[in-house]
């Protein structure tokens, strides 16, 4: 096609990196009058690319103007361009970052030529502002938009999801949610049904018979086997429905959490409430993990194992401290190393 353009002064080619050297050679062959050549962002920034220096600089000697911004040539090619092209008067290698201008080749380039932009001037224009920019930028936008649709969503349904979540918690019996409370020391009783005080409790456990006796409270079980707990000063509070745990203060609610073993915060204390329910997951609750608990170290009714790797999970890494007694296996402690290690 240059050969068909003998007449040709002015040739822009940004960016059209599948041209070559060897098309460059033919431009320059077929089109001696070019005064005007702009050759930018054509192959990145290859190291040592001087192919097409060269080529301009032996077929395009009656060049005034060479544009060649992000060309990978270096100082060799700019010394071929400089020698060639004599009648050169502007050049503009910005962006070419191979070309180190210091010492003759920086004094060169003032003298020789009346508008150089070096490598490190600033860009003013874009290259993708050609004929196909217009389809890529609205296929990138439809793409975006499509992506951040698709991302909204999933946060309305999780947000959703949690405030479901959150109603549910809400809508618990007060009742049973002090009774939690009172189980937390014997939380084998929740499992069980077996809600100290509560209404559940009393229906689906009629021969359970209570006693007082010097402060304490003795509860039988179908199974005769009698559980004891302390009975404390805030009991009474519980029983009459007076405290309301939600309005706590939260440093005081972290107090009281931080003193309970995990065991006791996975079957109960993360039940009572929504607040107490965040403040349980909340994976500084768990840098120290307490799984020593004596009441409850010969039951075998709980996978003490498996609730030991959910506290190291809810961890995520940040364990500091664990303190385990009885059901230490050599599998759990292959666990705990990996999981740390994989945080």
């Amino acid at each position: 096609m240059a050969e068909k353009l003998p007449l040709l002064e002015e040739l822009d080619i940004t960016p059209c990196p599948d041209v070559s050297s060897i098309a460059l050679e033919a431009i320059g062959r077929g089109c001696p009058l070019l005064k005007s050549f702009k050759f930018n962002d054509n192959n990145g920034f290859v190291c040592g690319g001087n192919e097409e220096a060269f080529a301009i600089a032996q077929n395009m000697s009656n060049l005034r103007h060479l544009q060649l911004v992000g060309n990978p040539l270096d100082n060799s090619g700019l010394s071929a361009i400089l020698n060639g092209c004599s009648h050169l008067e502007s050049l503009d290698l910005r962006n070419c970052y191979n070309v180190e201008l210091e010492g003759i080749l920086r004094t060169r380039c003032d003298e020789q030529l009346k508008d150089f932009r070096d490598p490190d001037a600033p860009l003013d224009f874009q290259f993708w502002g050609r004929c196909y920019d217009t389809a890529y930028q609205d296929a990138l936008y439809e793409y975006l938009r499509e992506k951040r649709v698709k991302k909204q969503e999933a946060e309305r349904a999780e947000k959703e999801k949690r405030y479901t979540e959150a109603e549910n918690l809400d809508e618990a019996n007060w009742e049973e949610i002090y009774a939690i409370w009172e189980c937390i020391k014997n939380p084998r009783l929740l499992y069980k049904g077996l809600i100290l005080g509560s209404s559940r409790g009393k229906k689906n456990n009629a021969k359970i018979k209570w006693k007082k006796k010097h402060g304490r409270k003795k509860c039988k079980i179908n199974n005769q086997k009698s559980i004891y707990y302390e009975m404390e000063d805030a009991h009474e509070l519980l029983q009459s429905n007076k405290l309301n745990w939600l309005n706590l203060p939260h440093d005081l609610t972290l107090m009281i959490i931080g003193k309970l073993t995990a065991f006791q915060i996975l079957t109960s204390v993360q039940f009572v409430c929504r607040k107490w329910w965040r403040i349980c997951m909340d994976p500084l609750m768990w840098r120290t993990i307490n799984m020593c608990d004596i009441g409850i170290s010969n039951s075998v009714d709980y996978k003490l194992e498996k609730m030991c790797c959910h506290a190291i999970d809810r961890s995520c890494g940040q364990l500091v401290d664990i303190s385990i007694e009885y059901f230490v296996t050599n599998d759990l402690l292959k666990y705990i190393i990996d999981s740390q290690r994989i945080m």
